[in-house]
């Protein structure tokens, strides 16, 4: 009887136990149901977590955009305002007050900031006292119409100035430098031409290349051989072509007859 009740104490145990390790309290699709449950309410637990995250990178990436967008009108409208001030400006005649006016502004990587800075630098140098400060400022405004150019290689009036402002600052480094740029000042006219056809001065400014050119003295032109396997060349004829283009688009704009009454020409 000891060892029936031994037997049966021992095989009890292992029931209980069993019964607790293997979960025969429940059935086997009980069981599955249940294991399949806690996965998927683990599993969505886990996608609703990145749902989430995901909503939180779109919402920050739109405020973000919001901010950015905001900035840049912000900019361009301070661009704007800040071109029609200097343009206002520069009908008065208030050269220092645009070139302070733009000189902090320069960091806005404009070109049409940045010509207009040089076209005020330009003026500056026409008014300054001796020719070393000239020579400062008409660098400066090179330097800006560069800049401007390297931005905007489209934009006529940034060639008008490069061609103006190539020829004053080459023209402080002696008769060879500056004829060295001369096809280099050309190109700058006729890009500002084809850019805008209808600008007067871009068209004056060519034809007084010409006529320069033209007009040019015997010992300049010896230099000039010695600079170019080919010179630059023109006439007074296509000089005048050009002048005349220039009055047809914007009438009475420069007075010629200063150029051609030495000539025996009248304009």
């Amino acid at each position: 009887m000891i060892g029936i009740g031994r037997v049966f104490f021992n095989s009890s145990a292992r029931v209980l136990r069993n019964s607790g390790r293997y979960g025969l309290h429940t059935t086997r699709s009980q069981r599955l149901s249940g294991a399949c449950l806690r996965s998927n309410t683990s599993h969505a637990s886990r996608l609703t977590g990145r749902l989430n995250y995901v909503g939180y990178l779109a919402g920050g990436l739109v405020a973000a955009y919001g901010v950015y967008s905001q900035a840049v009108i912000a900019e361009e409208s301070s661009v704007e305002e800040l071109i029609a001030e200097a343009d206002k400006l520069y009908g008065l005649n208030k050269f220092e007050d645009i070139y302070n006016l733009l000189i902090s502004s320069k960091s806005l990587k404009s070109d049409e900031i940045l010509w207009r800075l040089a076209r005020a630098t330009y003026e500056k140098a026409k008014a300054a006292a001796t020719d070393a400060e000239k020579k400062v400022l008409y660098r400066e405004a090179l330097d800006y119409a560069e800049e401007a150019l390297s931005i905007n290689e489209n934009n006529f009036a940034v060639h008008k100035w490069m061609s103006i402002l190539i020829d004053y600052v080459y023209g402080y480094e002696g008769t060879k430098a500056r004829i060295s740029q001369s096809f280099n000042v050309k190109h700058h006219m006729e890009r500002a031409c084809q850019l805008n056809p209808t600008d007067g001065t871009s068209w004056y400014l060519l034809g007084y290349w010409c006529f320069t050119v033209a007009n040019i003295p015997w010992y300049q032109r010896k230099i000039a051989a010695v600079v170019f396997a080919t010179p630059p060349s023109s006439s007074f004829e296509e000089a005048l072509g050009h002048f005349l283009h220039a009055e047809e688009i914007s009438p009475n704009f420069y007075r010629l007859s200063s150029l051609w009454s030495p000539l025996g020409v009248t304009v």
